[in-house]
């Protein structure tokens, strides 16, 4: 619930925080002469930049990053880049679309998307921001605010035999001309793959399916892309659909036992690692896994969902969720 201070110069310095889960960040001081950073997590973000009050309300991750640089008017050079991380339970319930870094400055949070270059990967829970010359206070990343034209009920997918079933549905749409489907091997990357004609009544509920007939192999990701008549467009969220099972992995509790068993059925030529989150989005697990049958006892955790990745290198190859009664 304290800060980590550490100084940081011109190599890149992480600072492993975080209260519910981790949540680290990695600072790059850029501005030519090494400095005192210090940072703490705040597991909620609220409107006023503090501890406590009224909570956002838009799509956002639920934490606050409170940094405090010891000369804070000392940012010249090439500022400082910041990398946050986030796990899946630290946000809100809805798939964050474009997330963007906020920092909190004359009583308001304000988006500094275009004071610096900011990458994200949304899977991965990190943000980059680089180049940043302002001052250092409660940082936050929400979604981009904007205004859709249509109201979502659901997106959701499924994976078939040999093809995903992709369904959704609205409550209203105004000037929608259609959807277009898009889908990504790495949930950062979209292609289009399908156009979908509005519905015919805008101010009703509508119902769409989409075949998506020659699926990826691996994990898949979706999204939707909803166009104007007037051409402006607009994304909905994201969706994961996992076919990998068939593919080289597969994962499983033995019923009746705390054992967790992941089947390898491909060769590992490079590092492999399982990472096994709880519901809260705390890692519980991070471990190195190789061809083969892998098997683990968790009996020490607590019955109840839990949240399995492996990831060979830096890329996501299979994920899943298991229940452990």
């Amino acid at each position: 619930t304290g800060g980590l201070k550490r100084s940081v110069s011109n190599s890149a310095v992480t600072f492993p925080v975080g209260n519910s889960a981790y949540n680290p960040i990695t600072l790059t001081n850029n501005t030519g002469s090494a400095d005192d950073f210090t940072v703490r997590v705040i597991d909620e973000l609220y409107t006023n930049g503090g501890s406590s009050g009224s909570t956002v309300s838009t799509l956002r991750v639920t934490r606050t990053w409170d940094i405090v640089k010891s000369t804070p008017s000392a940012n010249a050079g090439s500022g400082v880049d910041m990398v946050f991380n986030w796990t899946p339970g630290s946000h809100t319930s809805g798939t964050l679309n474009i997330p963007k870094l906020y920092h909190y400055e004359s009583s308001n949070w304000v988006n500094k998307s275009t004071t610096g270059n900011t990458n994200y990967n949304v899977v991965a829970g990190t943000l980059n921001f680089t180049g940043y010359k302002g001052d250092f206070s409660p940082f936050s990343i929400m979604d981009d605010a904007m205004t859709l034209p249509v109201t979502w009920l659901s997106f959701t997918g499924r994976p078939l035999q040999a093809e995903i079933e992709l369904n959704w549905a609205t409550a209203s749409e105004q000037n929608n001309s259609h959807f277009d489907v898009e889908r990504s091997n790495d949930g950062i990357l979209f292609t289009n793959i399908g156009v979908v004609s509005a519905g015919a009544n805008p101010l009703f509920r509508n119902e769409y399916i989409y075949l998506d007939r020659q699926p990826l192999s691996g994990t898949s990701f979706y999204r939707l892309k909803q166009v104007d008549i007037d051409g402006k467009y607009s994304y909905g969220s994201v969706i994961q659909i996992n076919r990998t099972e068939s593919q080289g992995f597969k994962a499983w509790m033995i019923p009746g036992s705390s054992q967790l068993r992941l089947q390898i059925s491909q060769p590992t030529t490079v590092a492999t690692m399982l990472q096994l989150y709880d519901a809260s989005g705390r890692l519980m697990v991070n471990t190195k896994v190789v061809s083969g049958l892998n098997q683990f006892d968790l009996s020490a955790q607590q019955a109840g969902v839990y949240y399995l990745r492996v990831l060979q290198g830096s890329l996501l190859r299979y994920a899943t969720s298991v229940v452990k009664l």
